[in-house]
């Protein structure tokens, strides 16, 4: 993960950002960096929380484009009162809430945990804001990449898959995934809807969870069928409550299973209605 207090960026902001990074970490250090780099000026005690909202924003929203497709964690000193207080100050609400309405991967505390008097309700001081920006409309419709052609195969099929799970009211989306990389590009699109990000792979599962509306699921499929793995993975979601009979799922998956980058197919299937593949 790449940290945004980094003053490395002076020729091209964005370009700075390198390609083996898994994303980005928004602190408010890059603010005064960015002054120092002549990039922005400002009055340090007037308007660098209103600099901050701004450059935040553009970050939030031009990382996990194509160009970049990075998570992106936003770490603010976001509860810092709560180091002290058992309650955030309002200004404190707002900047995580705008953060999940930007459309944040994740947020982060860091002293208000490690060393503050209340981490526990620091941390579910945060999940309450974040739970209610969530459930706004905001934060439910996207155009990301609306206007604009897909360069890969499975990013095509994963925001299909978004499209279709958003105007047909499916109530979950399985991605079977190697990499996680499919759940990614679907975590790019602003829906209430769970993505299921389906892997044998430890390492892709402690990946995923950073990813925003992605929940990953251990999955190993015992059938090499594509009818019978299909079955499996809904029968996956129906055993963790997720999903019932007569619900909609979208699933995504690739033609040659173990293979990464391979997703070129998606399903929509209503649970309890697949075909048993013959034995």
């Amino acid at each position: 993960v790449n940290t945004s207090e980094e003053p490395s960026w002076k020729d091209n902001f964005f370009e700075g950002i390198p390609s083996p990074a898994g994303g980005i970490l928004i602190l408010m250090p890059l603010v005064f960096s960015l002054s120092e780099m002549n990039i922005i000026d400002i009055n340090y005690n007037i308007v660098v929380p209103t600099f901050f909202v701004i450059i935040s924003f553009l970050l939030i929203s031009k990382v996990p484009t194509y160009s970049f497709n990075k998570i992106v964690i936003v770490a603010t000193q976001m509860m810092e009162s709560m180091i002290e207080n058992q309650l955030p100050t309002r200004a404190e609400v707002f900047d995580v809430a705008n953060a999940v309405l930007d459309g944040t991967d994740a947020v982060m505390l860091s002293a208000e945990t490690a060393a503050g008097k209340f981490p526990a309700m620091a941390v579910a001081a945060m999940d309450r804001v974040c739970r209610h920006a969530e459930k706004q409309r905001i934060a439910r419709i996207s155009d990301h990449r609306i206007n604009t052609e897909f360069r890969e195969i499975d990013e095509a099929v994963a925001m299909s898959a978004m499209y279709a799970a958003n105007h047909l009211g499916a109530k979950a989306i399985a991605a079977l995934t190697e990499s996680g990389k499919t759940a990614l590009w679907m975590s790019r699109i602003s829906s209430g809807i769970p993505i299921y990000a389906l892997t044998s792979h430890v390492e892709t599962r402690r990946k995923v969870t950073l990813y925003r509306g992605v929940y990953p699921v251990s999955f190993e499929p015992i059938s090499t069928n594509h009818a019978e793995v299909n079955q499996e993975a809904i029968d996956e979601l129906v055993r963790r409550g997720t999903v019932r009979d007569g619900d909609l799922v979208v699933l995504t998956k690739g033609d040659l299973m173990g293979v990464l980058g391979g997703t070129n197919a998606m399903k929509i299937v209503r649970v309890g209605d697949l075909v048993k593949p013959d034995m």
